[in-house]
């Protein structure tokens, strides 16, 4: 049994990414550095228990990037990414970044996690990878306008989303022989080709972990 998150997220087992809302910096061992463009911090929507401090995307031109490193290469192997989002507007845009690993749009090696814009159904989550829309929700993964623990995790060869501890009933069978070997820059809220695809709202304790399925099953 695990529970949603009430505090900060912590540096566990294989933690290749941590990022808390008060910082600019990876409390990773790697220390990989993380580099902000136009991100502010804001403590307005902020979680007062937290602090009140967050990352504001304005939607427009807001992400972040990690430098290409083999933490971020996760092969055949588990791994867990998750953190805590506050979307503003599901509708600015077509679609909308929130981790893009790949440097090829077509990438069977790495893979994109996104929500649908204008483009479909709102908000809905998805992996894209192989060239597809591996859908993990079937309809908004959560509402705009409140705060919302988001996590994918890849345990053996499925891939589930969890949001606020309960799993979002579609998954994708991505295989246990998938091997994500790809080895690129890595964005945040934003499309690793080109500017555009942005993010917009709130985030705060972002988390990555390789080698490890954190989350099981539903943990409310």
């Amino acid at each position: 049994d695990f529970d949603v998150p009430t505090s900060r997220l912590t540096a566990i087992t294989n933690t290749k990414l941590l990022i808390h809302s008060n910082q600019s910096y990876n409390e990773a061992d790697n220390k990989l550095p993380v580099s902000l463009n136009g991100i502010t911090f804001t403590t307005s929507n902020g979680r007062s228990a937290w602090g009140g401090s967050n990352w504001l995307f304005d939607g427009t031109n807001d992400y972040a990037t990690l430098p290409a490193n083999d933490d971020f290469v996760f092969g055949t192997g588990d791994f867990t990414i998750e953190a805590w989002l506050y979307s503003t507007d599901w509708g600015h845009t077509g679609y909308i970044n929130w981790f893009d690993f790949r440097d090829a749009d077509a990438d069977s090696d790495a893979f994109w996690l996104g929500f649908q814009g204008t483009a479909g159904t709102q908000g809905r989550l998805y992996m894209y990878h192989g060239n597809q829309n591996r859908f993990l929700s079937s309809s908004a993964a959560f509402s705009t306008g409140g705060w919302h623990h988001l996590a994918v995790v890849r345990n053996g060869g499925t891939v589930t989303a969890y949001v606020d501890g309960t799993a979002t009933g579609s998954t994708y069978n991505i295989g246990t022989s998938t091997d994500l070997s790809g080895r690129n820059t890595v964005y945040l809220s934003r499309f690793f080709l080109q500017s555009n695809y942005y993010f917009k709202g709130h985030m705060e304790d972002i988390r990555i972990t390789k080698g490890l399925a954190v989350y099981t099953g539903n943990f409310t």
